[in-house]
């Protein structure tokens, strides 16, 4: 992969947390970019494609926080395949069964060690990215009917 893929920090507080910069460290390791967003960013951004997003519940205010996100936007967002998130959590939320399985939410249990996130996180974004650039631009050709 010659390109730098991007992959979206949901950022629970004002500071930028230790958390953050020790994926941020551990990732560009693999060529890939983690780049901090706020909620209230990321309630205003309209993605143009699929957009990758981890979300790291450590703590019980936080998950108060993520809990109404999903309800408000973030569901919605994943239904719609604008968010793929993937979730590290230390607390047992409950998904739409359909999200799962289509793997449009990837759900990971705390603690994990960083290599065992990679192992998760970047096969799914490298061959995304693959298949997006090998999609032919043009669109699908006419077919008569064969009736």
């Amino acid at each position: 992969m010659s390109s730098r893929s991007h992959i979206l920090y949901l950022q629970f507080g004002p500071q930028i947390d230790r958390t953050f910069i020790n994926m941020s460290q551990f990732f560009s390791n693999f060529n890939m970019t983690l780049v901090p967003i706020s909620v209230n960013d990321l309630k205003n951004y309209l993605p143009k494609n699929r957009e990758n997003l981890i979300v790291v519940v450590k703590d019980i205010q936080t998950y108060k926080q993520y809990r109404g996100l999903l309800k408000r936007f973030l569901n919605y967002s994943i239904r719609n395949s604008k968010m793929r998130v993937f979730e590290i959590s230390s607390f047992a939320i409950h998904h739409d069964i359909s999200n799962l399985r289509e793997e449009k939410l990837i759900s990971m249990q705390l603690p994990m060690t960083m290599m065992d996130v990679a192992r998760k996180i970047i096969p799914k974004v490298v061959t995304e990215d693959d298949v997006d650039m090998n999609r032919w631009p043009g669109g699908k050709r006419a077919k008569l009917p064969s009736s």
